[in-house]
């Protein structure tokens, strides 16, 4: 779907979200019965109880059981997920008194944050209204969010999702396609093609898998429905629509992942408006179809964090016992030297090509049986400023190191 469109008037009118999630205020302003045609629900925060919930929805005790009844897909009822739906459709007794909630409501939250982008961004409040009318809080989003594979996996299983042979090949048929494109970029910005092929493999296959989220869903239900999260993705909604009003583009129709990331680099909103890139003088940052574009903005991000030019990313050092634990150190930043590290006796074997004076970071990263060592250079942690993960970083890492022996031996 082509995303560079007139840019069309968008017209307005206010409500809660059309999928509402209920929350203390809301409740409190319930009617006497639910809408019998489009049951109300409250989705597990971060934190809830069950049982802490329908306090918090200040719901009468002697309407838990008919809710219940109404809820048979909580299995156990003493143990509830974010993200988990309770559908509410008992009448709410309004001679009890209202609760008084801890946390603002759903509602309280978009007028909040409409009243800071007409403030701080001068957008139309009218306008922002409509818009919300539209927007869906998406309960599988929250559970996504709540669980990524990065804090799940150890990196014998990660690697096994992104190092595979069709993965490799096709990345190789890829770079063959866009060679020339790539080849100006790599010229231009000074990033390696395979790291900027490996990137676009690892994050949406080589462009076939970019999301089918909607964005605006996305970075809404985070920032009003994961508090864990608020801050971070409430800016990200900001960032969001004021890119969508600088680009001319509807925000109700980009999609992306479950996170908000857009198009082909998977870009998050912020990152779009300070490293997105116009590879072909055309006005436009279009990383969802123009490939040169989207070369162009993968490469700038690495600049802009510094990536070093025909510099290597990693080594793999050998490590006769254990003592290499007593080396390993919070953080991805390279934080100490080669040096260091040989003084320290801890029985690694350093390759040839590492000098005295490089700064590295020590990796720990676990196979079936054994555990693998790394020392991560600048142009390593440059790849985890993309995602801030090592297991991310080194399958990127690999990933091109794969593909661009491949293409070697096919060329």
């Amino acid at each position: 779907m082509t995303l560079q469109k007139k840019h069309r008037t968008i017209r307005f009118f206010i409500g809660l979200l059309s999928t509402v999630v209920l929350t203390p205020c809301a409740a409190e302003k319930t009617p006497d019965t639910f809408a019998k045609d489009s049951p109300q629900q409250y989705i597990i925060a971060q934190g809830d109880t069950l049982w802490g919930a329908f306090k918090k929805l200040n719901l009468p005790s002697h309407a838990w059981p008919t809710i219940l009844a109404t809820n048979p897909q909580i299995k156990d009822l003493n143990k509830v997920q974010p993200g988990d739906i309770i559908y509410l459709t008992r009448k709410v007794d309004k001679t009890k008194p209202a609760a008084n909630p801890s946390s603002p409501s759903l509602a309280s939250k978009i007028n909040g944050f409409i009243d800071d982008m007409v403030t701080e961004h001068a957008f139309n409040r009218t306008a922002l209204e409509a818009l919300f009318q539209t927007v869906e809080i998406k309960a599988p989003i929250i559970k996504a969010i709540s669980k990524p594979a990065e804090k799940r996996l150890v990196w014998h299983q990660y690697k096994e999702i992104f190092l595979t042979p069709k993965r490799i090949q096709q990345g190789v048929s890829f770079w063959k396609k866009h060679e020339s494109e790539l080849s100006r970029v790599e010229q231009k910005y000074g990033v390696s093609a395979k790291i900027i092929v490996a990137i676009i493999g690892v994050e949406t296959y080589y462009g076939k898998i970019t999301g089918k989220h909607r964005v605006i869903d996305a970075l809404a239900t985070i920032a009003f429905g994961y508090p864990k999260r608020e801050t971070f993705f409430t800016n990200e909604l900001k960032q969001f629509l004021i890119l969508c009003r600088d680009e001319a583009i509807d925000p109700l129709i980009p999609t992306g992942s479950y996170a908000g990331a857009m198009g082909i680099p998977q870009f998050m909103p912020s990152s779009f408006i300070s490293y997105a890139a116009d590879f072909d003088g055309d006005k436009k940052r279009n990383i969802w179809s123009n490939y040169g574009d989207v070369f162009a903005s993968i490469a700038n991000y690495f600049i802009r964090h510094h990536w070093q030019p025909d510099q290597p990313v990693a080594f793999k050092i050998q490590h006769k016992t254990n003592a290499f634990n007593r080396a390993l150190s919070k953080g991805l930043r390279p934080d100490t030297t080669v040096a260091a590290l040989k003084e320290r006796n801890l029985h690694l074997a350093f390759p040839e090509q590492l000098n005295f004076t490089d700064r590295v970071k020590l990796l720990r990263f676990q196979q079936k049986e054994t555990i693998d060592l790394w020392l991560g250079l600048q142009n390593f942690y440059a790849i985890t400023r993309y995602n801030h993960s090592p297991l991310y970083a080194m399958a990127v890492f690999q990933l091109s190191e794969a593909i661009n022996t491949l293409k070697i031996a096919h060329d």
